[in-house]
């Protein structure tokens, strides 16, 4: 269906999205690529889209080097598995897969360190409202219209629904997140 198609440029991706959603932009690196991280940092720059984007990656050097060119925009490492200490590193979000990753002392300690935390790529209904009730920051999905209309049925939740959620989202419970 798509044959001969052209896969677009970042700009022209920008250009097609700018004001219309929030764009995650993976910053996806092999060794031979050369001025990648700063090339992207600028046309994010020459675009206006610091505020409408975020830029991630699997690797931290390249956040770094985000980081270093501008330090306002919003970087965020991507994390397959908790290996380590996430908490040193120099990031305003962690996006992780959450059948590996999201658990209730990760979103803890995530969420107290004042990082967000965003998950990925999250599509049944269930897992993406036991992710809001855990208290994701972000959902990356392929299904956005279910995602905004489940987060307007739990913004319709009376006080005490809101809070008994709440109270089974953090204490610790054997078999559950």
């Amino acid at each position: 269906e798509f044959a001969g198609e052209k896969v677009p440029t970042l700009e022209e991706a920008i250009d097609v999205t700018k004001g219309k959603v929030k764009l995650n932009i993976e910053i996806k690196t092999n060794g031979h690529e050369k001025n990648l991280v700063e090339n992207t940092v600028q046309i994010v720059e020459e675009k206006g889209i610091e505020d409408e984007s975020v830029i991630t990656s699997l690797d931290y050097n390249a956040l770094k080097e985000v980081r270093a060119l501008n330090p306002d925009l919003r970087i965020g490492m991507i994390i397959g598995a908790v290996i380590g200490d996430y908490s040193k590193l120099d990031v305003d979000f962690y996006s992780v897969e959450p059948n590996l990753v999201l658990t209730k002392k990760f979103m803890r300690d995530a969420h107290d360190d004042n990082k967000e935390v965003h998950i990925w790529t999250l599509n049944p209904k269930a897992d993406v409202s036991q992710s809001v009730d855990l208290g994701v920051d972000n959902i990356i999905n392929d299904y956005p219209v279910m995602v905004q209309e489940l987060l307007n049925e739990k913004q319709k939740r009376s006080e005490i629904e809101k809070l008994i959620t709440k109270f089974f989202t953090f204490i610790e419970i054997p078999g559950f997140l």
